[in-house]
C-alpha cells in the first residue's frame, strides 16, 4: 500500500570507534546477505566518538544507515543501548564492525522461531 511502512525483520546494531579500517568490508558482506534474503530491515550505527573517517565510509556505503554520533567513547553497553532504542523488528542483531556476515545468514533467520528462543 502507498504509505504504509513495513515492520523491519531485523534491527542490526554496530557500535563503532575508529573502524575506518574494517567496516567497509562488513558493509559489503552485510549487502550480500540483505540482498540474497530481501527482508526488511534496518541498519542502526553508533558512532563513539571517531577521528578517522568511519562515518563517513558508513554513509557512503550504506547511506540509508541511522547513525549516531557520539561526541566521546560512552561504551559498548551505551552505545548498543542507543542502537536498539526504538526497534520494532522481530530481532536484534549485534555486529562488530570488523564482522563478516555469510550470504545465508538472514535465510537462516527468516526460518528459526522466535518463540523458542
Amino acid at each position: 500500500m502507498i504509505g504504509q511502512v513495513t515492520k523491519p525483520f531485523v534491527t542490526i546494531c554496530l557500535v563503532t570507534f575508529n573502524s575506518g579500517h574494517v567496516i567497509e568490508q562488513s558493509l559489503r558482506s552485510l549487502q550480500e546477505a540483505l540482498v540474497t534474503s530481501r527482508i526488511a530491515y534496518e541498519i542502526r550505527v553508533v558512532d563513539n566518538g571517531s577521528d578517522d573517517d568511519t562515518v563517513e565510509i558508513v554513509r557512503r556505503i550504506r547511506p540509508e544507515a541511522q547513525i549516531i554520533e557520539n561526541y566521546t567513547n560512552l561504551g559498548y553497553a551505551m552505545a548498543i543501548n542507543q542502537a536498539v532504542k526504538e526497534s520494532q523488528a522481530n530481532w536484534l542483531l549485534f555486529l562488530n564492525p570488523d564482522t563478516i556476515v555469510t550470504t545465508d545468514l538472514f535465510l537462516f533467520l527468516q526460518n528459526v522461531d522466535p518463540i523458542k528462543y
